[in-house]
């Protein structure tokens, strides 16, 4: 995690804890920075998970990004998020992964179950990300060491 975040650390983890409290059915609530780390997590998520979670959920917001500028044939368009829908083996329902970006270089995920308004989450998720955007920015990583 980078200085700044390290910083804001206590803010971040209030920013989830209140997501997590304020959407009935949001499960676990992630913060990170878009090349995959962790810089918040509220929920039942163990540890592996969130590491885990926290990479998956950057990659995917990439790919997600690379295969929409190239099906648009426009490399100029942005992701406003990422809704997974998923299902159990039986074909009933499971839950939502919803991931958004959050300001430059930070992005928003929330795993949430099939009882979820997943109009609500987003609109709740776009208003946390507003205001984290409007905090937060974490520095590109570089290969400098």
């Amino acid at each position: 995690m980078s200085k700044l975040s390290e910083a804001m650390k206590p803010h971040l983890d209030q920013v989830a804890e209140r997501l997590l409290a304020e959407v009935t059915g949001v499960r676990h609530v992630l913060i990170l920075t878009t090349d995959g780390l962790k810089a918040a997590v509220a929920g039942e998520l163990g540890e592996d998970d969130q590491d885990r979670a926290a990479a998956m959920s950057a990659g995917l917001l990439s790919a997600a990004r690379a295969a929409t500028q190239a099906l648009a044939g426009n490399e100029e368009l942005a992701i406003s998020q990422v809704i997974t829908e998923c299902s159990g083996a039986d074909g009933g329902p499971r839950g939502w992964a919803i991931i958004m970006g959050a300001g430059n270089n930070i992005a928003l995920a929330v795993w949430a179950g099939p009882e979820a308004d997943i109009g609500v989450i987003a609109h709740r998720m776009t208003a946390h990300a507003a205001s984290l955007a409007g905090l937060l920015t974490a520095p590109a990583r570089s290969d400098e060491r």
